[in-house]
């Protein structure tokens, strides 16, 4: 059993929490969880303008807002309002960038003629820039990525030096992007499907990439303490404590608004995962996908045609591998978007997905096809790992050793409503946005959140502030995104994939807690 799952499982047991896999759970088809499991609303949201008031805009929020006092701040009134949050982040994080990286104010998300812009997001330092090999220190915030010394020594071999040429330039213009994760089980595979479920293959044959970003403050935050080697996380004496996004504030603590939104004056600390797929040249021509050009990266490791899922490397087929460094169209199927501020401290967590990625369970033939589920195969079992050996470098033509995946848990109605109120407002900028063709899943959010005051010694340190109570009982207890929690959907306790119920048992590479986030355990020691 890996180390976060181990973790994990005995954290479930000791909080009574939700959310880490302890083995792969068959969907049964017969029956769907009640529609009010993640208190979702099952009537439109209410709100006193009529709606969501505020235009669409690129200043991501600096933390949660919500007018509603009384008997309207009951769970399922906020619930909408932290998926109005979740909607301007993604908004905003989605808009297009300027030279600088950042937002571009004279523009608005989606307004090229094809509907689709190069985001904010997409600048910002990945976890390959961050935590290198050796614990060596990332380049600073701004400076263009590299591609891993191991791929630009093999990228000579397998290109012409011309065209590896114009791929290095590519990926240092931030124009082509390098995508290599695809599951757990080895050193490259460092992916966002957890606990070594298995890869995402749709069906198209091709196997889902995955990545994960983060922005500035939190970037900043990891290098000024010396936390992206192992060697640095040691020898820090403190607590890790992420900074805090906030609003400008008033002698009485009160929000200052303008133009109807709080006013911004720290972001805080944010991650993004992103799932992206192959794009055929239909998907590229349909309009109904964020497209990046990227280059995929298989490297040679026999690994990856293991055959046994406890232990790969002795089951591997011992034959020397290919690599395969392929230039591709890429298109993002699964975006999550998890933001730390003032009033969240045990972070935000939505998740948003491209509107074709699966059918609900129960309502698999509402589309005509579907990026990873197929209709002509609906004898398959559902929501259950491929069957090994995994091979990425090829397209599986067998469709049987494709993923087979549905919904577990239905949107909800409130939720999809919302979404329709988002959708319009992106066709009233550019009716061929791209960005219509993606929907909010949820979002989850701490009901007791651990809030102190700016001066308080344990500002935005949620454990300290409620250590018998650090995760502050999420809302919804289960969320999970079909991209990326995709064998793991459900709402069977200690099993079925709850954001919060999992991250709050994330460590450092020396088993220190480490703010809801794994991606410290990423630091590698340096080299003597």
């Amino acid at each position: 059993m890996n180390r976060p799952l181990r973790r994990c499982l005995a954290a479930v047991a000791a909080l009574a929490s939700v959310g880490c896999p302890q083995q792969r759970v068959a969907v049964s088809r017969s029956k769907q969880p009640p529609s009010d499991i993640f208190l979702g609303r099952e009537n439109n949201c209410e709100f006193a303008s009529g709606g969501p008031a505020a235009p669409i805009g690129y200043d991501i929020p600096s933390d949660f807002h919500s007018d509603r006092v009384g008997a309207e701040r009951d769970l399922r009134n906020l619930q909408c309002d932290f998926d109005v949050y979740s909607w301007e982040t993604f908004i905003a994080m989605n808009w297009p960038t300027s030279k600088d990286g950042g937002a571009d104010p004279a523009r608005r998300i989606g307004d090229s003629a094809n509907g689709d812009n190069a985001t904010v997001w997409e600048r910002w330092k990945t976890t390959t820039d961050v935590f290198q090999p050796n614990g060596k220190m990332p380049s600073a915030w701004g400076s263009p990525p590299e591609l891993p010394l191991s791929v630009q020594q093999n990228a000579v071999e397998l290109h012409a030096a011309a065209q590896s040429s114009a791929i290095y330039d590519g990926i240092r213009t931030g124009d082509v992007m390098f995508l290599t994760k695809i599951a757990k089980g080895h050193e490259w595979f460092e992916t966002e499907q957890p606990f070594n479920t298995g890869p995402l293959i749709d069906q198209n044959g091709e196997y889902a990439r995955f990545e994960i970003l983060m922005n500035r403050p939190m970037f900043e935050y990891i290098v000024d303490n010396d936390l992206f080697s192992a060697d640095g996380q040691e020898a820090f004496g403190k607590r890790i404590v992420f900074p805090c996004g906030r609003f400008k504030k008033d002698s009485n603590g009160v929000a200052l608004m303008a133009n109807g939104r709080p006013i911004n004056e720290a972001v805080g600390a944010i991650v993004v995962k992103a799932a992206w797929k192959v794009l055929s040249t239909s998907e590229q021509a349909s309009g109904r996908f964020h497209m990046r050009k990227a280059l995929v990266w298989t490297p040679a490791d026999s690994n990856l045609l293991a055959t046994d899922p406890v232990k790969p490397r002795e089951s591997s087929r011992r034959v020397s591998l290919t690599p395969v460094l392929r230039q591709v169209t890429m298109g993002l199927v699964g975006f999550h978007v998890v933001h730390k501020s003032e009033d969240v401290p045990q972070w935000n967590w939505a998740t948003f997905e491209q509107v074709d990625n699966v059918p609900t369970l129960g309502g698999e033939n509402e589309k005509a096809s579907y990026n990873f589920y197929s209709r002509e195969h609906s004898d398959m079992a559902v929501n259950v790992a491929p069957p090994r050996p995994w091979d990425p470098r090829t397209p599986v033509t067998n469709p049987y050793a494709r993923s087979q995946i549905v919904r577990v848990i239905p949107i909800s109605a409130a939720t999809k409503h919302l979404n329709d109120d988002y959708h319009a407002r992106l066709r009233a900028v550019n009716p061929r946005s791209v960005w219509q063709y993606y929907e909010l899943v949820s979002t989850q959010w701490p009901t007791r959140p651990a809030v102190t005051k700016r001066t308080d010694a344990a500002y935005c340190d949620a454990p300290r502030v409620r250590p018998a109570d650090p995760l502050g009982g999420p809302a919804p207890v289960f969320l999970g995104n079909a991209t990326m929690e995709s064998y793991i959907q459900g709402t069977v306790p200690n099993t079925s994939s709850s954001c919060m119920g999992c991250h709050g048992n994330a460590t450092t590479t020396n088993a220190k807690f480490s703010d809801f986030t794994y991606v410290l355990e990423r630091a590698q020691r340096r080299k003597p």
